[in-house]
């Protein structure tokens, strides 16, 4: 868990293991399911395998904390079919009364995956 306060910029970086495509999603407290890196284009983005990529561009923190949920593959992801993925079990989690950023990353999207929680304080 990260911890973080608004209108600090935080800087994301990800171990990515054997892969060289990335995604990270953010899901917030009210549920919505934000694409963060890359920020453009329609699926991940590509980085050198085995090493801790540092994302950019860095990211200001907003009140609220979020849950983000990074994608690895070795071919590209569609950032549309992983955001939907994550949206479903988003909804999922509402159902049963459970909190959103508490929702599980999908393990159906790319060969793996990872979750952390940035905790926004005042």
């Amino acid at each position: 868990m990260l911890g973080a306060k608004p209108g600090e910029r935080v800087t994301l970086a990800v171990g990515t293991g054997p892969y060289r495509n990335v995604l990270v999603l953010a899901v917030d407290e009210a549920g919505a399911v934000a694409r963060l890196w890359p920020s453009e284009g329609g699926t991940s983005g590509t980085v050198e395998p085995g090493a801790e990529v540092k994302l950019s561009p860095p990211l200001e923190v907003t009140p609220g904390s979020v849950a983000l949920h990074a994608f690895f593959s070795d071919a590209p992801l569609d950032a549309e079919q992983a955001r939907e993925a994550l949206t479903a079990r988003v909804e999922e989690a509402r159902e049963k009364g459970q909190g959103t950023l508490d929702v599980a990353t999908p393990g159906d999207i790319g060969k793996a995956q990872a979750r952390t929680l940035l905790r926004v304080v005042p």
